[in-house]
């Protein structure tokens, strides 16, 4: 694509005449020649200003500012001359990094506009510019479609396993001095790997699985490394692309040892305070990915809070950034009316605090898990909790009947002599 600041050789204004000739529009004609719509207008204008396209009926880049009529004695028009003028600027186009923020319009008496202020924001991701790190890291990721997974032989049909998988904080950089062991990305997806796997293959074998993944998933949202919206500046060690890419390629081998126990896996993704945008990367990279497999659902639910039936047991997610654990049974009762009448069990999962706590209010069991990342600097000396990853596993007439645990060996500073 030509940079707008270089000059227009009189072949680029060639080809962008033959491109609008042939395909008849900026759209069509941008995308053949591989030009952004802008970069076409503005190969058209200079061509127009240039002479190459005519003076009917509009020249490209120009409008009709006025026209007036000569008239013969019967009152025939006998000449029409048109007056043009150049449109007012180029097309805005919105700068890399930045996401627009708001749009402000001058209109005239009729409604129509005659200028606009667009403001933007630097460091947020546009839809556009997300969509294309969705779709960078999905190509980048390189994993094989559907590789040859077998269908377990034997499974349970009345029980569900539930995988929550909470503040994984991909990309989170804690050294041995800060924390009592180095984390970064790659350590993190090592550990990711052995311990979802150790999990998965000491599970029962239930006919089906649901995979919960509860936020923070990475560790910052953009490349300005800062939480988005308090501010706080995180100490991180990949880039956001190399941090999406991994992260998509550790849930799909995820879910695909899943596959290995059960026959039909579900997935669910609820954002969290620090992956409040990447969060949906994830999401649209594995419904992608696994569209065409039966055996695997992505939800597209893009809710805070999430909730599940399985038989008599009601089931909810959420981060926990935005309800505190004592008002999620409550938001549960509130919003699943008819499904907590019907059921005799219910529990609430989410993550956030980073340690492992349950509570029990108005009949719901309502648990937080444990984190897999290191404790980095801002929060050393905050938490002691112990790193693990549980599943629970549920029977359609008894409720949660088994858990299995695997847990990570803690690491601690040591003191100096």
């Amino acid at each position: 694509m030509r940079n707008s600041g270089l000059p227009i050789s009189e072949s680029d204004m060639t080809r962008a005449i033959a491109l609008y000739e042939q395909h008849g529009s900026y759209a069509k004609a941008a995308a053949a020649g591989g030009l952004s719509i802008a970069s076409l207008r503005r190969h058209l204008k200079k061509a127009a200003q240039s002479g190459m396209t005519g003076t009917a009926p509009v020249m490209h880049g120009y409008e009709i500012a006025k026209t007036s009529h000569l008239y013969d004695e019967n009152g025939e028009i006998i000449r029409t001359t048109v007056y043009q003028r150049e449109e007012r600027g180029d097309d805005f186009e919105i700068p890399k990094g930045h996401a627009i923020k708001g749009v402000s319009a001058l209109i005239d008496a009729d409604g129509r506009t005659i200028q606009q202020w667009v403001k933007t924001k630097q460091g947020e991701l546009s839809p556009q510019g997300l969509t294309e790190v969705i779709a960078d890291a999905i190509k980048a990721a390189g994993i094989p479609l559907s590789p040859s997974i077998a269908t377990p032989a034997k499974t349970d049909k009345a029980l569900l396993t539930v995988y929550p998988i909470a503040d994984v904080h991909l990309s989170l950089r804690a050294t041995e001095a800060e924390s009592g062991t180095d984390y970064n990305l790659d350590i993190a997806s090592a550990d990711f790997r052995l311990y979802t796997r150790r999990l998965v293959d000491s599970a029962p074998a239930s006919e089906a699985a649901l995979i919960s993944i509860l936020g923070d998933i990475t560790h910052h949202d953009d490349d300005k490394n800062m939480t988005p919206r308090s501010g706080h500046i995180l100490e991180v060690s990949n880039s956001m692309f190399q941090t999406v890419r991994q992260g998509i390629t550790l849930f799909v081998e995820f879910i695909y040892h899943a596959l290995s126990k059960h026959k039909k896996v579900r997935v669910k993704v609820v954002k969290g305070n620090h992956d409040i945008s990447i969060w949906m990367a994830l999401v649209f990279a594995l419904r992608e990915h696994f569209n065409a497999d039966k055996r695997v659902t992505v939800d597209l639910n893009e809710a805070d809070y999430w909730f599940f039936r399985w038989g008599v047991t009601l089931i909810g997610a959420h981060h926990g950034h935005r309800l505190k654990p004592e008002q999620m049974a409550a938001a549960m009762a509130m919003e699943c009316r008819e499904d907590w009448g019907e059921t005799l069990y219910r529990w609430f999962m989410h993550g956030h605090l980073h340690h492992r706590r349950q509570i029990e209010t108005m009949g719901v069991l309502v648990e937080c898990m444990r984190t897999l990342a290191a404790v980095d600097q801002h929060h050393s000396g905050k938490y002691g909790s112990q790193k693990s990853l549980i599943a629970v596993t549920f029977h359609k007439d008894d409720g949660e009947i088994a858990r299995s645990q695997v847990s990570i060996a803690p690491s601690f500073k040591r003191a100096r002599s």
